[in-house]
């Protein structure tokens, strides 16, 4: 596979590209150009600059980068990640029993997380009966992308749950 850029890995996300994973791990290990702004922006869709640059300040030069380019190393996809997906397992068990009020906020326009509300919301206790929402125009980042949407839905939350 060829070392994608930050556009490619972005474009097989949106693809439902099933190799979209694995490309986003090429990218983040193996290209020389990786850039922590590229990812919010190209494959995240975070386009306010500020927020880039905030986005970008821990890591001043390619030095600093060591953190980010290994997070994806850490998805559970390859045979070798067995035991983080027995962790998994054990989370998605503790959460299944989870009996306090849960709320999903998921986007519709994230294609990473695009489609799996309902797991969440059929797999845990709390999410059973509750009004959950699904914000528009937003993609993987919701605080960045629609923060007021997030934020009102979250007030509007906690608030039936008294």
């Amino acid at each position: 596979m060829p070392i994608p850029s930050a556009k490619n890995v972005a474009h097989s996300f949106a693809e439902g590209d099933p190799l979209a994973a694995a490309r986003w791990v090429k990218y983040a290990a193996e290209n020389p150009d990786f850039s922590v702004p590229a990812v919010f922006k190209d494959i995240a869709g975070v386009t306010d600059e500020a927020a880039l640059k905030g986005y970008a300040a821990p890591f001043p030069d390619r030095t600093f980068l060591g953190g980010p380019m290994s997070f994806p190393l850490m998805f559970p996809i390859m045979p070798h990640h067995r035991a983080d997906v027995e962790e998994n397992d054990r989370v998605w068990s503790a959460l299944s029993d989870l009996s306090i009020p849960v709320l999903t906020a998921f986007s519709d326009g994230d294609p990473v997380t695009r489609g799996h509300e309902q797991k969440f919301q059929d797999r845990i206790a709390g999410a059973k009966g509750i009004e959950h929402i699904t914000i528009k125009d937003a993609g993987h980042y919701l605080q960045e992308q629609q923060p007021g949407l997030l934020a009102k839905a979250v007030i509007q939350f906690i608030g039936k749950i008294d």
